[in-house]
């Protein structure tokens, strides 16, 4: 499976192309639709700053995921998002204005009511996935799948 090539918003409102401009040569990309989702994105946060602290090559994001809305309500959804976001790190921020129903297709993401961690490199291939908040389960089928590349070998 392949990431879309998208054009995504930095905290600073700046394009940023996924999965183009990821830092990482592989990355974690939570995925969340919903406001209530922020905590199930947070569950995670403490093992991919953790990775992202030990290995060199490795980067994660948290990416909401909004329907794109044309005219006065695309700038009421934005104006929304840029105010709820302003006190994240701007560093691992982006927010992703598509139509969900091709976005969900091309990911073969079954439902909006879950966030979608998934692991992709920076050709956009998928190479891990998993639905919902951290687990020890979640966290060791994540690692298993970073071991295999040397760069990205844990410590």
């Amino acid at each position: 499976m392949i990431f879309p090539i998208l054009c995504a918003e930095d905290a600073a409102g700046q394009p940023f192309i996924l999965p183009d401009d990821l830092a990482g040569e592989r990355s974690v990309v939570l995925i969340a639709f919903l406001q209530h989702q922020q905590a199930a994105v947070e569950s995670w946060l403490p093992l991919l700053e953790s990775l992202t602290h030990r290995l060199g090559a490795f980067h994660y994001y948290v990416i909401p995921t909004v329907q794109r809305l044309a005219g006065w309500q695309g700038e009421f959804a934005d104006m929304g998002l840029r105010l709820r976001r302003s006190g994240q790190a701007s560093g691992h921020l982006l927010t992703l204005y598509v139509d969900l129903n091709d976005f969900n297709r091309a990911l073969d993401i079954p439902t909006v009511s879950q966030i979608y961690p998934l692991l992709i490199d920076r050709a956009g291939h998928v190479l891990w996935r998993a639905e919902g908040g951290f687990t020890p389960e979640k966290a060791e089928s994540l690692i298993a799948s970073l071991e295999p590349s040397p760069a990205l070998a844990l410590p």
